[in-house]
């Protein structure tokens, strides 16, 4: 007896486009609540810093961006709202978000 089984190309093809799929799925989540903890942890005057954070996925990579001037600043301590570094804090405290788990990468 001989059994050929024929198909598994376009089987494979379309089980790694659901698991594509699921990874796209939980990149946008973590990174919608990365940034959800980025303007909680943000101090605010005028709010410009808060409203700075944006977020870009494409694929399994996300990048989070703050093109505020002086957000490194405020990362450093020099405001009294927030500790130095609420930035790392914040991402860390993400779930699904370790450092041994993920690269997160800020500019």
């Amino acid at each position: 007896m001989k059994v050929v089984i024929k198909g598994m190309d376009q089987t494979m093809r379309s089980l790694k486009a659901a698991v594509d799929s699921e990874i796209s799925k939980g990149v946008k989540a973590t990174t919608t609540k990365v940034i959800e903890n980025l303007k909680k942890s943000t101090p605010v005057d005028t709010g410009r810093a808060r409203d700075g954070w944006k977020g870009h996925v494409k694929g399994n990579i996300a990048e989070v961006t703050n093109d505020v001037e002086y957000i490194d600043h405020l990362n450093n301590g020099s405001s009294s709202q927030a500790p130095r570094f609420f930035i790392e804090k914040a991402i860390l405290e993400t779930p699904n978000v370790s450092p041994n788990g993920q690269i997160v990468v800020y500019k």
